[in-house]
């Protein structure tokens, strides 16, 4: 081989060594890239962004210029939430289904996302998402769902600012998919709901508590707390104890207990009802000579409240506004 062949060889050999040096390093940046994202705001799959962000409980999400089009949804409020808005989505947990919803969203043309807290993680990365909303007991589920997709937002309500959280929630979501007007609708007709119903709870004197039964046994839920952000903090009822525990399944009180707290109005969620287990009823466990004393009981001032929308569906758009409405029934009674 000639000097001028020899020459020739190297520098194609040069040029060849810097190209993989410089796709060695495109590759290392976008690895950098990629974990500063999985740390940071979530990049939207689509190319251009809308420009707006969003706020979530665990960060920030760039709203794409085009709306998510494969969305799971691993929670039924926000399954609720989504109906009430017109926003299509496609997989969601079928194993803690019930009644009307069972039935539409047996069908195969969900997918089956698993459970709240144990997703099939397999059939929804096959179903290829854009978006993910997780909240409440979803919520857990968080960072194994990012390993799917980057794009997960948790948007569970705060107990403790109930309302303004749940208007910031659905607000933001909705301007994902351009739902900004029927958001604001709906958001209006709840907050003059929520505002008129505080107002007659302020007009009536006397005091409340608010109860869940479950296998024969009754717990309490009091101020900022599951329920009872809602009952107390938000509609202003006032707890005959403001220091019961923040538990999510509440603070075990005994009937002992109920009869000397003797509220004036009590409300009560039926959690067997609501999961479908056999037992007896919450009419049936405070059906008892302790409970019967309290005035609430005797003024006929008991509030048996929806098991399945309080428990389960809790935090959607339409649950909500249903649920202020049986506390108001209460008082209206």
């Amino acid at each position: 081989m000639t000097t001028r062949h020899l020459s020739r060889r190297a520098m194609l050999l040069g040029t060849t060594g810097i190209a993989a040096t410089l796709l060695a390093s495109c590759g290392s940046d976008k690895k950098a890239s990629d974990s500063k994202d999985a740390k940071g705001t979530e990049k939207a799959a689509a190319s251009a962004g809308s420009g707006k962000t969003i706020e979530h409980n665990k960060g920030t999400y760039e709203v794409p210029a085009e709306a998510p089009k494969k969305v799971v949804v691993m929670d039924y409020a926000w399954v609720d939430t989504f109906e009430a808005l017109g926003i299509p989505f496609g997989a969601l947990p079928k194993k803690h289904l019930r009644g009307p919803a069972e039935e539409k969203y047996k069908a195969d043309q969900w997918v089956d996302a698993g459970a709240f807290r144990e997703p099939n993680l397999d059939a929804i990365a096959s179903y290829g998402p854009d978006l993910i909303i997780v909240s409440g007991r979803s919520a857990s589920q968080y960072d194994a769902l990012k390993k799917i997709t980057p794009n997960v937002i948790d948007v569970t309500p705060d107990a403790k600012d109930f309302i303004p959280s749940l208007n910031k929630h659905v607000t933001n979501v909705a301007s994902i998919f351009g739902k900004e007007k029927e958001a604001k609708e709906k958001l209006d007709v709840l907050n003059k709901n929520v505002e008129e119903t505080k107002q007659l709870i302020a007009s009536k004197p006397g005091k409340g508590l608010l109860l869940m039964t479950s296998g024969g046994k009754a717990t309490a839920f009091g101020p900022g707390a599951r329920f009872g952000g809602l009952v107390h903090t938000t509609l202003g009822v006032p707890a005959v104890n403001e220091t019961f525990a923040d538990a999510r399944h509440g603070d075990a009180v005994s009937f002992e207990y109920i009869a000397e707290a003797n509220p004036q109005y009590l409300f009560v969620v039926d959690r067997d009802a609501a999961i479908g287990k056999d037992g007896q009823s919450a009419k049936q466990i405070l059906d008892n000579p302790l409970v019967n004393k309290t005035d609430a009981w005797k003024n006929n001032k008991v509030g048996y409240l929806d098991g399945r929308r309080w428990y389960v569906n809790g935090n959607g758009l339409t649950a909500v506004n249903d649920m202020v409405n049986e506390v108001k029934a209460v008082y209206s009674a």
